[in-house]
Parts: structure tokens; sequence; C-alpha cells
């Protein structure tokens, strides 16, 4: 998982602001049998739930589309004093988890499936 934390404040409150490198696979990866990273699965597996647990209240990454950025971006610049702040979403944030952690475990299954045991 490569990411940066910091926390930021809005209206005196704090949150945990998480800046998203990437956590997703990849075509070609391997994650089954990989002879270079046996444990290649479960650290998928464990970045999944470490990311999952933490506190995270505003999402961004480095790709835009991830968290909606252009939406998000004009509804914070129309906002009247006292609007909610668009960019504080832990939704979207766990949402993103759930795509990639899918994305995951079917690679997994395809995978798994075409490993002769």
């Amino acid at each position: 998982m490569h990411e940066l934390a910091l926390e930021v404040e809005e209206n005196g409150e704090t949150y945990l602001a998480l800046i998203v490198g990437s956590f997703g696979v990849n075509p070609g990866y391997v994650l089954v049998d990989n002879p270079d990273y046996p444990t290649i699965a479960d650290d998928y597996r464990a970045t999944f739930a470490k990311a999952r647990a933490l506190p995270v209240g505003v999402f961004l990454g480095s790709h835009g589309f991830w968290y909606d950025m252009e939406r998000k971006l004009e509804r914070s610049m129309g906002r009247s004093p006292g609007e909610p702040n668009p960019f504080i979403d832990r939704p979207d944030y766990l949402t993103h988890i759930d795509e990639q952690e899918q994305r995951f475990l079917e690679m997994l299954r395809e995978q798994e499936q075409d490993t002769p045991r």
C-alpha cells in the first residue's frame, strides 16, 4: 500500500485524509504460486483489512476518478457556509476499497481455477 496520510481540519473537526497511490491489482499480477512473492495474496488481503480499519474521512488518490474529484470540487466551490464539505466522504473511501478488493478476488479466483493442484 503506497499512501500518504495527514490530518486536516474543517470547522473545528479533525479528519484523517488519505492520499491513495494504489492498492489494486493490475493485469499480469501473479497472485497464485508466485515464486518471487509467495505471500502476495495474503498481503493483499491484509492490505484491504488495514485500509478498511483506518478512520479515513477524506479520501484522495492518484486518480481523480477514484473519488469523483471533479464533481466534489465543483460542489465545494459553490457551497454555502455551513454546507457539508463534499470531500469529507468515508463511504466513498470504503466503496473504493470494496471495488479494489472485488477486482483482486476475481483475479485470484481466475488464477486459482487455471492453476493445477
